[in-house]
C-alpha cells in the first residue's frame, strides 16, 4: 500500500511539527501568509502521534488538507509529496488520517505542482 504526506523532510517537517517532531505550529510564521488559516485543519498537539507523521493513503485526500493555489508557494518552501511504500500505518481516527513512523524512508517523492 501507499501512503501519501506533504512536507519539508521525509522524516518530518510539517505546518504543525518541525523536522525533530517539536510541535511548533510553523503556518503561524509570516512566511505563510499567503495559506487562510481558516481553512487547513486545526492539528493540535497530541501525545498520541508524537512520533509519528501524518499520511494519507489516496493521493486525492492531499486536496483535503491542502489547497491547489498554494502548492507554487509551499513548493519554493521547500514542500514536496514524499511517498512510502511496505510499511506499516495505523489509522488515527480523531483526524482521519493514517501514522507511520519517524524516520521511515519514502520510496518516491514529487513536486506538488506535478498534481495541477
Amino acid at each position: 500500500m501507499k501512503f501519501y504526506r506533504v512536507g519539508q523532510s521525509p522524516h518530518g517537517g510539517s505546518m504543525w511539527y518541525d523536522k525533530d517532531g517539536n510541535f511548533v505550529e510553523l503556518y503561524n510564521n509570516t512566511e505563510f501568509d499567503f495559506i487562510d488559516k481558516s481553512k487547513i485543519p486545526a492539528m493540535p498537539f497530541c501525545n498520541e502521534t508524537a512520533g509519528f507523521l501524518s499520511v494519507c493513503d489516496n493521493i486525492d485526500d492531499i486536496y483535503l488538507w491542502w489547497n491547489k493555489d498554494y502548492y507554487h508557494a509551499l513548493e519554493a518552501l521547500g514542500f514536496r509529496v514524499w511517498v512510502y511504500e511496505g510499511v506499516t500505518a495505523k489509522w488515527y481516527d480523531k483526524f482521519k488520517h493514517h501514522l507511520i513512523p519517524v524516520g521511515t524512508e519514502p520510496s518516491d517523492s514529487f513536486k506538488l505542482t506535478d498534481l495541477l
